[in-house]
């Protein structure tokens, strides 16, 4: 019997090959040596650490990480028809039009919408293992790794490109100070590399 997932399958498979080829194209960027630090006396003994972004990220990139999400969002749709397929044996199954994966930040947007974009499965086990993924279902909610695949990738889809770039994750700078002087107020904080961004003052 053909496994009636398989294009599931395929679509990850597909977006394993988009996130190499992504990884590629930002190491090739990241030996072009696109950030560099920065120090910048602002007066009264004041120091602002920055990291300058002296290249842009490729378009490539961009393209190659939509093509990721756009892949891994349509597993999600695909599973969806899938199971519906298994549960009503037809092909189309009913509702075919309305199917796909939902995606609720509220618990009553899911109950508005669950019964016709999961058409069959809808009252089914396989709706509570949903329904358990739902973003409405965590406390940090904004934090939902289905969330994020699904905006990132409607955006993508529908308005723009998404910028790719850098991100501090790890602010510990190391400051030698000259004899006779002392270093206090030391600051850090994390943020998106943008052109210039501050990182730490002292």
């Amino acid at each position: 019997m053909n496994d009636p997932f398989a294009a599931c399958w395929h679509r990850i498979e597909r977006a394993e090959v988009h996130q190499a080829a992504a990884a590629e194209v930002w190491d090739s960027w990241l030996e072009e040596e696109p950030y560099y630090p920065s120090v910048e006396h602002q007066g009264d003994g004041v120091f602002a650490l920055c990291i300058i972004q002296a290249l842009p990220a490729p378009p490539e990139l961009a393209m190659l990480m939509g093509e990721w999400l756009y892949n891994l969002r349509c597993a999600l749709d695909y599973a969806v028809y899938a199971g519906a397929k298994c549960v009503s044996g037809q092909d189309p199954p009913p509702g075919e039009g309305s199917l796909q994966f939902p995606c609720s930040l509220t618990e009553s947007e899911y109950r508005d919408n669950v019964r016709r974009q999961l058409g069959p499965l809808a009252g089914r086990p396989s709706a509570d293992v949903i329904e358990s993924m739902q973003p409405f279902r965590r406390e940090d909610k904004d934090n939902s790794a289905l969330w994020w695949l699904h905006e990132l990738a409607r955006i993508d889809r529908h308005r723009r490109l998404h910028f790719m770039g850098g991100y501090t994750a790890e602010v510990e700078p190391l400051v030698m100070v000259p004899t006779g002087c002392t270093l206090s107020d030391l600051s850090t904080s994390k943020a998106v590399i943008d052109e210039e961004t501050e990182i730490a003052r002292f």
